[in-house]
């Protein structure tokens, strides 16, 4: 039975990777105030250099310019991603099915995993409905 094989160097779709590279970095980025930082919006902390009420108007543009955009790069980039073994698997005549769930049940485990340690992972998502979306 044939499977589909890793891409070669010359195979790989560049924009691609540099996308991911950059969403990831992106999503990084979102993350640094989520556990990284003791900051309490709610603590209504003053001072020469703290600009009452921005709080929440920072918030708002961190949410819409780097959540809203970075996960929604990511998603779309898993997506093509899986389209793209479809489509590799359908040129040399073999079914990517079983290559696809066999990496959707490694996703699944890792996030898991990733998921009793980090409450906001979205790799476990990510594998849940790759599962609902292969029939």
């Amino acid at each position: 039975m044939q499977s589909l094989n890793p891409v070669q160097a010359n195979e790989r779709e560049t924009f691609m990777d540099v996308l991911r590279g950059f969403a990831i970095l992106g999503i990084f980025i979102a993350n640094l105030g989520s556990g990284f930082s003791w900051y309490e919006e709610n603590a209504h902390a003053t001072g020469p250099f703290l600009l009452e009420g921005w709080d929440h108007k920072m918030q708002f543009l961190h949410h819409m310019f780097i959540e809203g955009k970075f996960y929604s790069i990511f998603s779309l980039l898993f997506g093509w991603g899986i389209a793209l073994q479809v489509k590799r698997g359908m040129a040399k005549g073999i079914n990517a099915v079983p290559t696809i769930r066999r990496r959707l049940l490694f996703m699944l485990l890792l996030g898991a995993v990733h998921l009793m340690i980090w409450p906001g992972d979205i790799v476990f998502f990510y594998a849940l409905v790759g599962f609902l979306l292969i029939p």
